[in-house]
């Protein structure tokens, strides 16, 4: 009776992701002819913020890629936080380009590096609307045009883009962490999904909602902050967009900052959250020993059981699959054999992020999450 108990709630709960991560792919799909040419004189000005922090392996792909935007009304600023290798050297040598670069001031006392940075641009920033730009993400050249039309076609003021990954076959995209899937899984309509590495957003708007960045300092995860506000009934609205093939937006970043920046948001996503991070705990167990529990089952010849936990694997795997298609531009039949060591490994960070939360030692690029 408990093996099928388990059995049946494993295979319940891989139907629920694999519906709940179509109907949301189908429902935030970019399609380009939403995407219309806007007149010239109807284009509204864009600020490109990108923060910035120990960048220089990424930094000149990143900027090549927005001054290649045939967006005519940019401004593209760049904040360096203390970087302590040759990312403000690099960024200064883009001035001619027209690449404005900003120092940051000290990190004030209970602030996110990553948030303070963002309030930095926020304040230098002119254009009516701010894209926040990670420097591992890469835009197309019409990406800017694209986005600005679609928002103004949808009538949203904020957007963010899951990415695309263009490197299918280097293991930082076979084995990245499962971030940005549970992102899409954990939403709903009063939590959307977001994504750090690019977002589109209403300054004015932004300033009108907030203010300022103060009041959401300490928030790991500050782009959902905000885009539960413009997703509230009058908030001007937002969008997530899922297939950032069509728009042409990518990104490529080492499996090591990946499982950083998956500890970081575990760690202080769940802090003072018992429940939550034990629910999650269960959830990731549920998933990533289903193999061994296939294989236990067998020996103990309990194949009723073992049969529908092996349509539960499936319908993992499937539902990994089809995650991968939306992200992955090659390599996507290399899924079904990633899904079992990707899952065991997000099992695996969850339980660094805990102790690394214990002992006050998660951090960002080297520095702890919060100033002392």
């Amino acid at each position: 009776m408990i093996a099928m108990a388990y059995s049946l709630s494993t295979l319940a709960v891989a139907v629920w992701a694999f519906a709940k991560l179509v109907r949301v792919a189908r429902h935030h799909q970019f399609v380009s002819a939403r995407a219309r040419a806007i007149a010239p004189d109807k284009m509204p000005s864009v600020s490109v913020c990108i923060p910035a922090r120990n960048e220089e392996h990424a930094m000149a792909r990143c900027l090549d890629s927005v001054i290649a935007s045939d967006y005519p009304k940019l401004e593209i600023i760049v904040v360096d936080d203390h970087s302590v290798d040759n990312t403000s050297t690099l960024v200064k040598s883009y001035a001619n380009e027209g690449v404005r670069f900003i120092k940051s001031k000290d990190l004030p006392e209970g602030w996110v590096g990553r948030n303070y940075a963002y309030e930095s641009l926020r304040e230098q920033a002119s254009g009516k609307y701010i894209l926040f730009l990670s420097v591992d993400t890469h835009i197309g050249e019409e990406a800017i045009s694209k986005l600005v039309a679609y928002m103004m076609h949808k009538q949203v003021e904020m957007v963010s883009v899951l990415p695309s990954r263009l490197d299918g076959y280097r293991l930082s995209v076979l084995f990245a962490p499962l971030r940005h899937l549970q992102e899409i899984l954990c939403s709903s309509r009063a939590n959307p999904p977001t994504v750090s590495g690019g977002w589109l957003v209403n300054r004015e708007l932004l300033e009108q909602h907030f203010t300022d960045l103060s009041d959401l300092k300490a928030d790991i995860l500050i782009e959902r902050h905000i885009a539960r506000r413009f997703a509230a009934v009058g908030g001007g609205g937002y969008d997530f967009i899922v297939n950032a093939h069509a728009c042409d937006i990518s990104f490529e970043k080492h499996w090591s900052s990946q499982v950083e920046t998956s500890i970081r948001i575990y760690a202080m996503s769940t802090a003072g959250h018992l429940l939550s991070f034990l629910g999650i705990v269960l959830l990731l167990l549920l998933v990533a020993l289903l193999p061994v529990m296939i294989a236990l089952l067998c020996v103990l010849g309990c194949y009723a059981p073992a049969i529908v936990s092996i349509f539960a694997e499936l319908a993992f795997m499937a539902m990994f699959t089809y995650y991968s298609q939306l992200v992955w531009l090659k390599g996507v039949w290399l899924a079904w054999i990633c899904w079992p060591i990707v899952s065991v490994q997000e099992v695996a960070i969850l339980i660094v992020s805990a102790v690394k939360r214990a002992r006050g030692t998660v951090t960002w690029k080297g520095r702890p999450v919060f100033s002392k």
